[in-house]
């Protein structure tokens, strides 16, 4: 048997997210020990089981809302947004949502794929103004796990769509449906 730490390690997790692993599926064996504080000893055939499965963990569903943004240009929204989502998605098999609200699109023209063009897609002006389904606007990008509401110069726009309408709590709204397709 394997403590929780050894188990950790040979997953390449942590100890905490291997503690929530194990809690929310009942079918996982392991001990807590009395001695050493509490300590967690994992049976071999879970040990295999998590091995076996450990692309596909998946975070509780708590989808958690990560917002990049500052009023002030050039102080690395983007690219901070582009690496922590490739990042969280590629380590950890998060499957990300970004909401590009950047009127010229940076990230939505680095994160399609060629053939998809960026004039020919809908942004969250269309879902706002034209009631389309937010579903119908996202796409998947270049990486696996990341998708994207993109946008592009009609967003500009949006500001005058909200005149009676808080930007936040419409927003949280719009993207209601989405959170059990994301972490």
């Amino acid at each position: 048997m394997l403590t929780a730490k050894e188990t950790s390690n040979l997953l390449n997790i942590s100890t905490v997210r291997l503690k929530q692993i194990l809690k929310n599926d009942e079918s996982y064996k392991y001990e807590r020990t009395n001695e050493n504080n509490g300590l967690i000893k994992i049976h071999p055939e879970t040990v295999r089981k998590l091995l076996q499965e450990r692309n596909n963990f998946r975070y509780p569903k708590t989808a958690k809302k990560i917002i990049f943004g500052s009023q002030k240009g050039g102080v690395s929204k983007t690219l901070t947004t582009l690496h922590v989502a490739i990042r969280l998605a590629e380590s950890r098999g998060c499957r990300c949502l970004i909401i590009d609200q950047d009127f010229e699109g940076h990230s939505s023209s680095f994160l399609l794929p060629e053939n998809i063009s960026l004039s020919e897609t809908k942004t969250l002006y269309e879902v706002i103004k034209d009631n389309e389904p937010i579903e119908n606007v996202v796409l998947e990008t270049r990486y696996p796990n990341v998708s994207i509401i993109p946008s592009k110069g009609l967003n500009r726009r949006i500001d005058k769509l909200l005149t009676t309408s808080n930007p936040k709590t419409l927003i949280a709204k719009l993207i209601k449906p989405l959170e059990k397709k994301f972490d």
